[in-house]
């Protein structure tokens, strides 16, 4: 390889000006290294990179672009195939007739296009499944759950590392012994605290689950109060016809009943304000 072709490696302006200091025979010993570096990175490439994946050359039809090439419906059957643990094998002749029912539909562009750039894959699915026929069913059945399953694949092994990196600090050494159940039990707690949000969600939901329970006091309350205030009526008129017949010993009934449901009344008004008061606390810390 002659100094001209080597001359042609893009090395950056700094790297090139240094080179004005060097002979031409340590030019040509640089450019050689540089060579053989980027050699190793190609080889380095070929080897670590999935490039005869078949799955992955399967998936390209998954792109809006791809909806009317001519391998795209043998492409979607081999990813069908692919996940014999979920797909089932009657699904999979209808996962084949309702993608040539999605190569036929009319799509608009906004789905998956934006002004200079696309919309993420997931965005563009998600109109595709709220596709309904003129009778209101959706036209897209088992293709969904095979989507759903492909676009949840890991795009690298990063997940499963950080994994290992939890598993790891949760094993210290005065616990180095954890069953595999013990450190699940301990990986779901320390995901449920982060998915809640240090317990700040756990605590609206438990606010808001008190205030449901104060709402059905306060309802049961009321209840109380009306037939309280019926059985206060239903004396009052007692002690009134008893008053005209002057049957003195049904007047002592009706007032004895209407003395006892006013005491009753009484802590039924103090029950519904102290309920009362408890939601309204309630409510405001459920806005902050």
């Amino acid at each position: 390889m002659t100094l001209f072709v080597y001359l042609d490696i893009d090395l950056g302006e700094a790297t090139r000006r240094c080179l004005y200091n060097l002979s031409e025979e340590e030019n040509k010993i640089f450019f050689n290294d540089i060579r053989n570096l980027y050699t190793s990175i190609a080889h380095e490439l070929l080897r670590t990179l999935p490039l005869k994946n078949n799955l992955l050359r399967h998936l390209q039809c998954l792109h809006p672009t791809m909806r009317h090439c001519k391998t795209s419906h043998k492409s979607i059957m081999n990813i069908a195939r692919s996940f014999p643990q979920l797909i089932q094998s009657n699904d999979i002749d209808r996962i084949g007739a309702e993608w040539y029912i999605y190569q036929n539909e009319n799509i608009p562009n906004e789905w998956f296009e934006k002004s200079h750039e696309y919309h993420s894959i997931d965005y563009y699915w998600k109109h595709i499944f709220t596709l309904k026929t003129n009778t209101g069913i959706d036209k897209f059945l088992a293709l969904p759950k095979l989507i759903k399953c492909v676009l949840a694949l890991s795009h690298g092994n990063a997940d499963v590392e950080r994994g290992f990196s939890e598993n790891a600090f949760l094993l210290t050494n005065e616990r180095s012994l954890l069953s595999h159940a013990s450190i699940n039990g301990l990986r779901a707690t320390r995901d449920g605290v982060k998915f809640f949000g240090n317990g700040k969600q756990q605590e609206k939901l438990l606010t808001k689950k008190r205030i449901l329970t104060e709402q059905q006091l306060t309802n049961d309350l009321y209840k109380n109060l009306i037939h309280i205030q019926k059985m206060i009526d239903e004396g009052t008129e007692r002690l009134r016809k008893a008053i005209l017949s002057k049957d003195f010993q049904d007047i002592g009934i009706a007032q004895l009943l209407i003395q006892d449901e006013n005491k009753k009344l009484a802590i039924i008004n103090k029950q519904i304000s102290i309920n009362n008061e408890q939601s309204n606390q309630s409510r405001k810390k459920q806005k902050k």
